[in-house]
């Protein structure tokens, strides 16, 4: 587990054996990981093959905004010192934030960042970079969205594939979309439709058992088709099936 502290700022990192993960006696001591700021935000977990874990972070505003790495080969014992993904200063981006990571199986890495406004005339977007040197370099950001974009993921399955998917908000709808590539980022399929559109942000998130078996969750909140009455809250489940996405379940809630 990785997460900021908010009081200070810091980025931690704890870890706990499944079975004591309950407990708070299960989890080793925090440690502060390596960053050049104590404004942190958003970090996501990698963990490869042979046991070594990487977090990628974002500092999201002032002078060293940007994406940053850091990994640890013994178990978070130790780190090596941050490594800057993407610089959000020479780039002069206002604000850079949501960075989320994965390892395909021929030992790429894979990270997706987001552009943020801070007012509303700012660009806005997602970002898409990859390392084939375990991180040491990554190639320049290509641009996957020019929208506003409230939620992303990326996950990797087989050798070379790579499923990024992210909610975007085009200024008329909202849309859930995902994107395939089959050969470890170098291209990429046409961009899908996971759900209809919709008018507003709604929660989502994506499910997968790490081989390519994906479930697309989303809650929405729908008025009454009479026009009277209560809304309901519903979760919807879309599985993909390896060249698009089929709804699978609905409940109320």
């Amino acid at each position: 587990l990785a997460w900021v502290d908010g009081t200070s700022g810091d980025l931690l990192f704890s870890w706990a054996n499944l079975e004591q993960a309950s407990k708070l006696s299960g989890w080793v001591p925090s440690k502060v990981l390596p960053s050049p700021s104590q404004l942190n935000s958003s970090p996501d977990i990698a963990v490869d093959a042979a046991g070594r874990i990487i977090v990628v972070y974002a500092v999201p505003l002032n002078e060293n905004r940007g994406v940053y790495l850091v990994q640890s080969t013994d178990n978070g014992l130790s780190w090596s010192p941050y490594v800057q993904i993407f610089d959000g200063v020479a780039s002069k981006w206002d604000k850079v934030d949501a960075p989320k990571i994965t390892i395909s199986g021929e030992g790429g890495l894979h990270v997706l960042f987001t552009r943020q406004s801070i007012k509303n005339d700012q660009l806005v977007g997602m970002y898409y970079s990859q390392s084939q040197d375990g991180g040491v370099s990554w190639n320049a950001p290509q641009v996957i969205s020019e929208s506003s974009v409230s939620w992303s993921d990326i996950v990797s399955y087989g050798e070379q594939t790579i499923h990024m998917l992210w909610q975007e908000d085009n200024g008329l709808v909202v849309a859930n979309l995902s994107q395939v590539s089959q050969d470890g980022g170098a291209s990429w399929g046409k961009v899908l439709d996971v759900t209809d559109v919709g008018e507003m942000v709604s929660p989502v998130t994506l499910a997968t058992n790490g081989d390519g078996q994906l479930s697309f969750i989303q809650l929405n909140v729908e008025k009454p088709a009479s026009g009277a009455g209560d809304d309901t809250l519903k979760l919807y489940d879309w599985k993909w099936d390896g060249i698009s996405w089929n709804p699978e379940t609905s409940r109320e809630i």
